[in-house]
């Protein structure tokens, strides 16, 4: 049995409605990190990680430090 970790991110154009938020046409960047067991060869146990804090940031649904809500 082994573990392993990656991470991952993707670069997309939001191009329609995200829950309550208009698209927006920019670019943003979607960070995960994944980590697997693996027995012979084959992976039997899958955990993921997206970090939603700084997708929601980019939606502007988080307020950037120093702004008040």
């Amino acid at each position: 049995m082994s573990d392993t970790e990656e991470s991952r991110a993707a670069i997309a154009v939001v191009r329609r409605c995200i829950e309550e938020v208009e698209p927006t046409g920019r670019k943003m960047r979607f960070e995960a990190i994944d980590a697997m067991r693996v027995v012979d060869g084959r992976i039997i146990a899958h955990w993921g990680v997206g970090n939603l804090y700084s997708l929601a940031s980019q939606l502007g649904g988080i307020p950037e430090s120093g702004q008040s809500i």
